[in-house]
């Protein structure tokens, strides 16, 4: 698997935003975004101008935060939303991934880890905008697949998984565009990303499995699509449990 490179990076991120701004700006603001509901379109632009401005400060700094949480949101306008962006953008021009940068996963403590998570949290927010217009278009598959590796390896060991119940059982997610399987084993409370090529399915039964565009996986594991919309057999439930909250 050939990781991503800066460039690669900041390009989705400049394209997803640019996507994201084209839909907003053709839209009232007041128009409720289904997949958000506590939030309008200007809201949702409001969140995504915070998340900007809290990734340009965690990419350049090696200490945990104080109080680290996820950001509020507030009303904004397109200016303000532009000016947030091009602050991120040159903070990361300025950056190579390997910078020291803290993170909460269970990950190297290097600028990579926002470089993604700008990405991703960007893509996601941009179907958001989309869906409140009734038009959305599927993540990029690269991306979205960075974004799969981003649930097993980042945001689901740091805790954020949405149900916290006890599930047992090993569950695998295809993303038949890109050709890539994901297999997780859940214990109780936690869970474990397994090495795909030595998994044996024969000793080692999968109890649910979900298969679709890379795209639409991403899309389930954030609570966007449901996981019933894929091609799926076995425990719902058990897919249920990898959502992201």
């Amino acid at each position: 698997m050939t990781r991503w490179d800066k460039s690669a990076y900041v390009t989705a991120l400049r394209q997803e935003t640019r996507r994201f701004r084209d839909v907003v700006a053709a839209a009232d603001a007041d128009l409720a975004v289904p997949s958000c509901p506590e939030w309008n379109l200007g809201q949702l632009t409001g969140h995504l101008s915070l998340v900007f401005q809290r990734l340009g400060e965690r990419v350049t700094t090696a200490a945990a935060p104080e109080g680290w949480k996820r950001p509020d949101t507030v009303t904004i306008s397109l200016e303000e939303f532009d000016a947030a962006f091009e602050r991120l953008a040159l903070v990361l021009e300025r950056l190579e991934l390997d910078d020291p940068a803290w993170n909460p996963a269970p990950l190297p403590n290097t600028a990579r880890f926002w470089f993604r998570r700008a990405g991703c949290e960007t893509a996601v927010h941009r179907w958001d905008a989309q869906m409140a217009v009734g038009s959305v278009e599927p993540i990029d598959a690269s991306l979205a697949t960075e974004g799969i590796d981003e649930a097993f390896d980042a945001m689901l060991p740091s805790g954020r998984r949405r149900d916290k119940g006890e599930f047992t059982g090993l569950v695998r997610l295809a993303a038949t565009d890109v050709e890539r399987d994901w297999f997780v084993r859940l214990r109780g409370e936690r869970l474990a990303l397994l090495d795909a090529d030595s998994v044996d399915t024969e000793s080692s039964p999968v109890h649910a499995r979900a298969a679709g565009t890379a795209s639409d996986l991403m899309l389930a594991l954030w609570g966007r699509v449901p996981f019933g919309a894929l091609d799926t057999v076995g425990s719902e439930e058990l897919l249920s449990a990898l959502r992201i909250g």
